[in-house]
């Protein structure tokens, strides 16, 4: 239902989607500390094990957890237990998931502001339209136009050139 619905992305969207991965990685981190605490032997490769709260060991088991979360990892820790592994390759299946539904609201969003052209109101064939405001897009349309009049400009020096 969320998906079907166009409407434009605010600030809070990108905001939501910010505070949910940081909540997901603060969790997680604090689930991978609280089982470490909890354990007989220690969990991961590179964090000591804590017997009572120590900010600095909470901090390497969220830096753990974020690095799982956003897929880009890291070799400095790694889990020692199998089980501890499950669950960090399953919070790097949820970081994927959550990166890609929110890139494809944002886009499914984006695709929503662009209005049909009169050419695709008649016809039901697929085609490229070249009637999109570039006010919506500024810098890769802005981009666009400065690269066209720059090669319009060379193309005028050239052919004066040749007179």
């Amino acid at each position: 239902m969320l998906i079907n619905k166009k409407r434009q992305i605010k600030g809070l969207d990108i905001l939501t989607t910010f505070l949910t991965y940081i909540t997901l990685g603060l969790a997680f981190g604090s689930f991978y500390y609280i089982l470490n605490l909890m354990a007989q032997n220690n969990l991961f490769i590179g964090v000591d094990k804590p017997s009572t709260f120590n900010l600095e060991n909470f901090l390497n088991h969220l830096y753990i957890s974020l690095g799982s979360l956003t897929t880009v990892g890291s070799g400095s820790i790694s889990p020692l237990n199998a089980y501890i592994r499950l669950l960090c390759v399953l919070e790097t299946i949820l970081g994927i998931f959550l990166t890609s539904f929110s890139l494809g609201f944002i886009f499914s969003a984006l695709g929503a502001t662009l209005p049909p052209t009169s050419q695709e109101e008649n016809t039901t064939d697929v085609q490229i339209t070249t009637n999109i405001p570039t006010k919506k897009f500024p810098l890769f349309w802005g981009t666009i136009d400065f690269l066209k009049k720059i090669k319009s400009d060379l193309d005028d020096i050239e052919n004066t050139s040749t007179n």
